[in-house]
Order: C-alpha cells, then structure tokens, then sequence
C-alpha cells in the first residue's frame, strides 16, 4: 500500500569465522535473492510463499549490492579473520590513527556483505532448522546509509541486539531516505501462494481504490503484476 520496503536491523551470526571479539553483529538490511522462477520452490519452503521481484537493474541503481559467500577454510577467510582480529584490536585501543580508521571503517563494510557459504538455519515454514547452502540464495542485499541520522550503522553489543533491534528497525521506518521506494509499474511480480490468498488482497486493494489510497489505474496495474504459485509452479 505504501510502495515503499523499509529495510530493519537483522542479526548475523559470524561464529564460523572463530573471531572472539566478532560473534554477532546486526546491520540495517532488506534481502533479496536473485533466483529464477524455476529455483524458487526449495525458496518458499524455507522462508514462505508470498513476495515482490523487482528489476535487477533499478535495484543495483538504487545501490543494491550481492552477497559474498565465503567457505570458512580458504584462504580468503584465513585473511579476514586476521584483518578483523587487527581492527578490533584497534578499536579497543581507541586510536584515532586514519589507516586504522579506514581499516576498521573498510572491514565494517565488508561484514555487511559476508555470508558462509553454507550452514544450518530456522526455516520460517515449518520452525526447525535444516542444513542450507547459503550460496543457492544469490542473495543481494540494500544497506541504507544511515549517515544522516542517530541510528548505528551497526549494532556489536549484544545486549543491545537482544534488547534494541526491534526498536531500531521501528525507527528505520521514520526515516525516509532509508527507504527503497517504488511504483506498481516498476514491479515485476507480485507473488501469493493460492486463489484463497489472490482473493484476499484482492478485496484489500480494493478497499485501497474505495478509500482513495490508490486509485482505480494503480489498482489495475498493481494486480496485473499478481502471480498465483499454485496454478504456475508445475510449468517449472
């Protein structure tokens, strides 16, 4: 209704990199997975049947930016662990020096995009945790800047992140420029997983159109772009 996704803080766990200062960080995101059609089924069983695909080339436009996954026994994950065991070691000394600053500030923004290759997660759909390759996801992911506002580019406290991240991702709403904002024409699909589910936002929508929050093109458009899993998903 409000053609807008308003990213929230999100918890990532960095156990697998064996770092003891670094465990969990939480970042302001919103997630995507840059999957065909034909790979979304092993995706909706893990984290639901309902969701937006919007155009590869706006997103990068708007500063979207894929996920590296890293197996934790390479080399380049052997290189990581020393640079955030350096930086860290830094930050606790509060050196103000600007290489170590740019380091610090560098290895943040790496963390941000870091993910393993493969682990074991909570799927949403049935509640237990399953093994899982990462990687399969192709994920992409929007960081806002968050320069221009009080909020923390990261959260590293853990008490902070059991007690704060709620909170935060609330005030991310307010916070306009944060916020990837689109219009029905730029959608490609609209994803829902039966008629039951089509009809219901169905009747939604038009609730919009008859309290003039959209009207009567937007709602056309908005449901052109509708996809009903069910009756689509034996074609791949």
């Amino acid at each position: 209704k409000s053609k807008r996704i308003a990213p929230r803080y999100c918890c990532e766990n960095f156990r697998y990199l064996n770092v003891r200062t670094v465990k969990e960080l939480a970042f302001p995101m919103s997630c995507f997975c840059d999957i065909g059609l034909q790979k979304l089924e092993p995706h909706m069983n893990c984290y639901g049947s309902f969701g937006i695909a919007l155009p590869k080339e706006g997103c990068m436009q708007k500063g979207f930016q894929a996920v590296q996954y890293l197996n934790h026994e390479g080399a380049l994950a052997s290189d990581t662990k020393t640079a955030i065991r350096t930086a860290m070691a830094t930050l606790n000394r509060e050196s103000s020096t600007k290489p170590e600053e740019v380091l610090t500030n560098y290895l943040l923004h790496q963390l941000m995009y870091l993910k393993p290759y493969q682990g074991r997660t909570r799927f949403r759909v049935d509640g237990r945790t399953h093994d899982k390759c990462f990687a399969d996801e192709c994920e992409w992911r929007y960081i806002p800047d968050l320069s221009a506002t009080d909020l923390p580019a990261a959260v590293v406290n853990q008490w902070q992140i059991d007690n704060y991240l709620l909170s935060y991702s609330a005030a991310l709403i307010k916070c306009e420029k944060t916020l990837v904002e689109y219009e029905y024409n730029d959608l490609k699909y609209v994803m829902v997983d039966n008629a039951d589910s089509f009809s219901f936002l169905l009747k939604e929508v038009e609730n919009w159109r008859d309290e003039e929050q959209i009207n009567t093109r937007e709602m056309n458009v908005l449901l052109s772009k509708v996809v009903v899993w069910d009756e689509i998903k034996g074609d791949f």
